[in-house]
């Protein structure tokens, strides 16, 4: 009897530790969500601040191209300028030429000769001045022509960012709604758990008022005379405690199919969320490095030149760079998101499992309904021997809810002590070898568990 009571105090107490790993276990799952939700948080934070710089890089370009556009107007203007002065000096050869065919009338050859030479020397002048003023205007054409194309390629690359922005913002939506709907399954589960406990916890409380009142009626009925009655009494409220153990199995049997499917349900929705999850990242990811890989390849080396001339190459390296870490942290992110939800469905099959152990004693305690003819025979002695183990294991019990045990954990020990009660009661070495050797399968099915 000690040694078995000192071994059900060793189990309750590995039951106790494995209920607390289970506490920190879900502790440490809350923190790692919010460091996951902080995170977020400051990547969004930091790619916000990046679309900004790109967005002040760009007016800063824009303001830059602005400025060439005026001077290129300017030139524009002053090459209308050229234009009117070449037709202002063609009109004023063309007179030139009818008032010489007029002065060859009047004048001498020679005349003509001496003027033409000077004209000739005049307008070969004005050429060589309006030379190098075409020249310029050809490369200010070929710049403003390149910067058209670089205008173009800035306003692609700013769709571009704008295009990742929107699918970054809709990834955000995406996490935070499914975590949200996780937390909605997991706490409904809870609840409904919570709930089949309390039922249980009932049914077991009457129980054991049913015993404390067999209890009182033993107590006060101590003459041969109303043995009999007490007898017949015990009997009844025996046969009604095996109906409700009935019952009880009944309940647990269902409640444990229920518990079957609801998990059969989140496991099917956790693979669901976890594939769609990989999909839409990995999909992201690929549709990211694709338009850098497009966009770097369509720039071409005159274009990169000119752009080293507006902003250095360094900072555009640096984004690209930049880009690169980011989706390396997503990918790092989905591999923390697949451990964490392994360690979900993990304490969540230890849960079940710690369930079935209720189980299992509810139905050994179902399976020794031939207890009950043999409690007719008893004597008062074993009777108030059996009333003192049930005593001291009440006061274990009280004892053990003195300590601030949770309610899973109450349930569990209870349970273990009416398992413990149940292979007591017997007289027959055979039961009580047969009762301590189901407990025990039991016990050392959860004694293998790790730590």
């Amino acid at each position: 009897m000690v040694l078995m009571k000192f071994e059900i105090s060793k189990y309750q107490i590995q039951i106790t530790n494995l209920t607390m790993q289970i506490e920190n276990d879900q502790f440490q799952l809350k923190n790692e969500k919010c460091k996951k939700s902080v995170s977020l948080k400051d990547e969004v934070q930091q790619k916000i601040r990046e679309l900004i710089q790109l967005q002040e890089m760009i007016e800063t370009l824009n303001l830059t191209i602005q400025e060439k556009i005026k001077k290129f107007n300017n030139m524009k203007i002053i090459v209308q300028i050229m234009k009117k002065k070449e037709m202002i000096i063609n009109k004023y050869q063309m007179k030139k030429n009818c008032s010489l065919n007029n002065y060859n009338k009047n004048y001498t050859n020679k005349v003509i000769k001496q003027e033409k030479y000077k004209l000739n020397q005049m307008f070969q002048k004005r050429q060589m001045r309006i030379k190098p003023k075409k020249i310029v205007i050809k490369k200010y054409k070929q710049q403003i022509y390149k910067r058209k194309n670089n205008l173009r390629l800035n306003k692609q690359i700013l769709n571009y960012w704008k295009k990742f922005k929107f699918i970054i913002m809709n990834q955000i939506y995406e996490k935070s709604s499914q975590l949200e709907k996780k937390s909605q399954l997991i706490d409904k589960f809870n609840l409904k758990i919570m709930n089949q406990n309390a039922k249980i916890c009932q049914l077991k409380q009457q129980i054991a008022i049913q015993d404390k009142q067999i209890k009182q009626i033993e107590s006060a009925f101590q003459s041969t005379e109303q043995r009999c009655e007490v007898e017949s009494i015990n009997n009844n409220k025996m046969n009604e405690i095996t109906q409700l153990n009935s019952k009880l199995s009944k309940i647990i049997d269902e409640k444990e199919q229920q518990i079957l499917i609801l998990k059969q349900e989140l496991q099917v929705s956790l693979i669901i969320m976890r594939k769609l999850n990989k999909y839409i990242k990995i999909k992201s990811i690929r549709q990211a490095k694709k338009t850098l890989y497009v966009n770097l390849n369509q720039i071409s080396f005159q274009n990169l030149s000119y752009l080293l001339k507006l902003a250095s190459h360094r900072k555009l390296k640096m984004i690209i760079y930049q880009q690169l870490q980011i989706l390396q942290k997503e990918q790092n992110a989905i591999l923390k998101e697949n451990l964490i939800l392994k360690n979900n469905c993990q304490i969540e099959d230890y849960k079940n499992k710690i369930a079935l152990l209720s189980l299992e004693v509810s139905r050994y305690h179902n399976s020794s309904k031939g207890l009950l003819n043999q409690r007719d025979n008893f004597k008062m002695e074993d009777k108030t021997k059996f009333l003192s183990q049930e005593k001291g294991n009440n006061i274990q019990i009280q004892q053990c809810i003195n300590n601030n045990y949770k309610k899973n954990d109450l349930m569990c020990l209870i349970v273990l002590l009416f398992a413990e009660i149940e292979s007591l009661r017997t007289k027959e070495e055979g039961k009580k070898l047969e009762d301590k050797s189901k407990v025990q399968q039991i016990i050392d099915y959860y004694r293998q568990k790790p730590q």
